[in-house]
């Protein structure tokens, strides 16, 4: 018998269905075939492994499916065993899910349009004064592509037209379809988007042999300082200064120089109007007069200026560097530079070989970037001397991992995975390499799953379902949580779903064993009918039973019949008030299992619905009905204007409306307290104590509203569970 036993064992063990590590079928197409492409991956490890269209892949895995188009297509969606998958709009044409059954996956492309087409045409005019060409924006690219006159662009396609007048000519006009436009900002540049076939000309002048020079100092701030004037022909020669007004030789070149007065400084030059970048708040600009031209100096209070400091600590753990618009030029900051004050500079560290970047320190403060990368300062305004230090610190070559599971599950075999190398097992604690890539596999108990990954305290995602993996560069602490697997039951219109493990039946949200097999009850209103029924999107209309694989949402569809039988509601009231349905129905003819709602109106203010039901049946809580038969809705509403009238103000009741007590104060002294229903029926009688204050327990009492009767005065009480 003993040497039986292994035998049954194994041939028991082979007897038994497996519930983990099945494998399934993944079939995946293109819609239209010529439309695209599909290729399908799964994560093992840090590989991706290429899956062919028809393969077994283990139960579990993150499948991942990416969809493109050719020529004349574009993608449109997914369909997952055959319907809509989810939208993902931040990878457009990528499905991406976890594995718990066959699997056939759709890529649906669609023609695209032919887009229209429009011929441009181009010239300059005349040819011997200068060039025009054009280019076309190409989206792909993102790129400005050339084309020839005559070439047919897209519809939309923004079209750019550059026109290169010889040293002696400029731009005069340019004439669109014919017509001429308002000269652009740069007369040698003409954009436009593509709407219409287009024919562009642009027109050539010969520049004059003298141009009008002008210049100024701004009047504010006033006697800020002089501005000098020095003209050199063309052709060379001494330089002259001319008077504001006069004309010059075209070519000529004018070179301005800024004298500012005590305590003022160069603030800008404006050249036309525009800013000088280049010569910036230098006391020079030098310029060659092309065509009429007007400078004006602007002088400005002399700014403060500022030394910056640049330092690191050790010496051999790293550098520093500054940079940042000085007088509106950007430029590196070397140590003990001055800028002007209200700059604003951008400090970065990089650590050598062997460091790693700790702390800034600003004039002797600790620091930090509030705007991105810690070893970062960014946009700092200097407002005085500045002395900026980078703090590094040796970066030991190992680091400790430590590991620890939750209950109802444990870590495997945790190792460290380098290619090309054996895996090496790792045990919680051990010391490791800087930047080594470690794998943290897990075996829940029978049952369970797992439910959060932490690293170092903060949540992190895994892609797969048993294990996690990363690369890890500091001492680090990894924790792993299991549960059993959840059961969402979707709210579903005309009928509800009724979910049973063995006998038991499963509340929506309910922990269900991984394993556990489920049955479900699909419940059909009056008047409808179950037409669908899926586990996680899949059918199980005809077996009305699925396995929890892992977490699953039951969802049903019920349709309303054909040929429903109709019947009559009728509505009474009182004359305290009105009732009427919300829904827009014949009530003389309302279809079966149609769900009604109950609106009523007080005759004033004062009056109140105190009872409200359907066929004798109570729904005063919601106000709503299904009708299955001919239904009578009678509504009773209560006139409280008398109970108002009656020494409203001679003691307080709070909170009102209550739920669970309430509270009387300015009551006589052990005054006697009566609590009645509106229709006049004694509920309790109490006694205040002897300061006049009175607790009532309402926890026993329904809904609604009651009234508090003492010696000489009465209120009313609502309560609301």
């Amino acid at each position: 018998m003993k040497r039986l036993l292994p035998i049954l064992l194994c041939l028991l063990a082979l007897a038994v269905p497996r519930l983990y590590g099945q494998d399934h079928t993944v079939t995946f197409s293109a819609q239209p075939a010529d439309g695209g492409t599909v290729k399908a991956t799964y994560a093992e490890g840090f590989k991706n492994v290429v899956i062919t269209s028809g393969a077994k892949v283990p139960a579990g895995k993150y499948v991942t499916f990416k969809a493109e188009a050719n020529e004349g297509y574009e993608f449109e969606k997914f369909t997952v065993n055959g319907l809509d998958a989810p939208e993902d709009f931040t990878n457009p044409g990528q499905y991406a899910t976890e594995l718990s059954g066959d699997l056939n996956v759709v890529a649906i492309f669609k023609a695209l349009a032919p887009a229209k087409k429009y011929a441009v045409t181009f010239t300059a005019e005349p040819a011997e004064y200068g060039t025009l060409t054009a280019t076309r924006y190409d989206r792909d690219s993102e790129k400005d592509i050339p084309f020839n006159s005559g070439d047919e662009i897209e519809d939309g396609i923004w079209v750019t037209f550059n026109a290169k007048p010889g040293a002696d000519y400029k731009v005069e006009k340019w004439l669109v379809n014919g017509t001429a436009i308002e000269m652009p900002s740069n007369p040698n540049k003409h954009e436009i988007e593509l709407k219409e076939a287009l024919d562009v000309k642009v027109v050539f002048t010969t520049k004059p042999n003298e141009v009008t020079l002008k210049y100024s100092v701004a009047a504010e701030p006033a006697e800020a300082g002089q501005i000098a004037v020095a003209v050199t022909p063309k052709g060379g020669g001494d330089a002259v200064s001319v008077e504001s007004g006069k004309k010059v030789a075209r070519g000529s070149s004018v070179t301005f120089t800024a004298k500012p007065a005590a305590g003022y400084e160069v603030e800008k030059w404006l050249v036309n109007g525009t800013k000088d970048k280049k010569a910036g708040q230098s006391t020079t600009l030098t310029i060659t007069l092309d065509e009429d031209t007007e400078v004006q100096l602007v002088f400005q209070k002399e700014a403060k200026k500022c030394t910056i400091n640049l330092s690191v600590t050790p010496v051999e753990g790293g550098t520093i560097k500054a940079t940042g618009y000085v007088n509106d030029v950007f430029k590196t900051i070397t140590d003990g530079e001055v800028v002007p004050e209200n700059s604003y500079l951008d400090f970065e560290a990089t650590a050598n070989e062997g460091y790693e970047f700790e702390k800034w320190m600003y004039n002797g403060a600790e620091k930090k970037n509030l705007l991105g990368e810690p070893n970062k300062l960014s946009f700092v305004q200097i407002i005085d001397n500045t002395n900026v230090v980078a703090h590094f610190k040796k970066v030991a070559s190992k680091i400790k991992i430590t590991y620890s599971a939750g209950e109802h599950g444990k870590f495997t075999k945790v190792k460290v995975q380098k290619d090309g190398e054996k895996d090496v097992i790792i045990e919680s604690g051990a010391e490791v390499d800087r930047g080594s890539y470690i794998v943290f596999p897990v075996e829940p108990d029978k049952g369970y799953i797992v439910d959060k990954w932490f690293v170092n305290g903060d949540e992190v995602h895994s892609r797969e379902v048993n294990s996690y993996d990363a690369t890890f560069e500091e001492t680090s602490e990894v924790k792993v949580t299991f549960r059993k697997p959840k059961l969402t039951i979707a709210d579903a219109e005309g009928g509800k779903i009724v979910a049973k493990v063995g006998d038991k039946e499963v509340s929506n949200g309910a922990d269900v064993a991984l394993g556990e097999n489920v049955s479900i009850e699909a419940i059909p209103d009056a008047g409808y009918e179950l037409t669908a029924l899926t586990a996680n999107d899949k059918d199980i209309l005809a077996a009305k039973s699925f396995e929890m694989k892992g977490d699953t949402k039951v969802a049903a569809t019920f349709t309303k019949k054909a040929n429903v039988a109709n019947y009559k509601v009728t509505l009474k009231s009182n004359e305290h008030g009105t009732i009427s349905i919300k829904e827009k129905f014949d009530l003389n003819a309302v279809p079966e299992g149609t769900k009604l709602t109950v609106v009523a109106k007080g005759a004033n203010d004062k009056c109140e619905l105190t009872k409200l039901t359907a066929n004798g049946v109570d729904i005063l809580k919601d106000k709503t009905f299904t009708v299955t038969k001919d239904t009578e809705v009678i509504a009773e509403f209560v006139d409280h204007t008398g109970i108002d009238a009656v020494a409203a103000d001679a003691f307080v009741i709070y909170p009102n409306p209550a739920s669970e007590s309430a509270t009387i104060t300015g009551l006589a002294p052990e005054a006697a307290v009566a609590l009645y229903t509106l229709d006049g029926q004694l509920i309790t009688r109490l006694a205040a104590d002897r300061s006049g204050h009175l607790q009532i327990d309402l926890t026993a009492l329904s809904d609604g509203t009651y009234l508090v009767v003492t010696e000489g005065a009465a209120q009313r009480l609502v309560v609301k569970h």
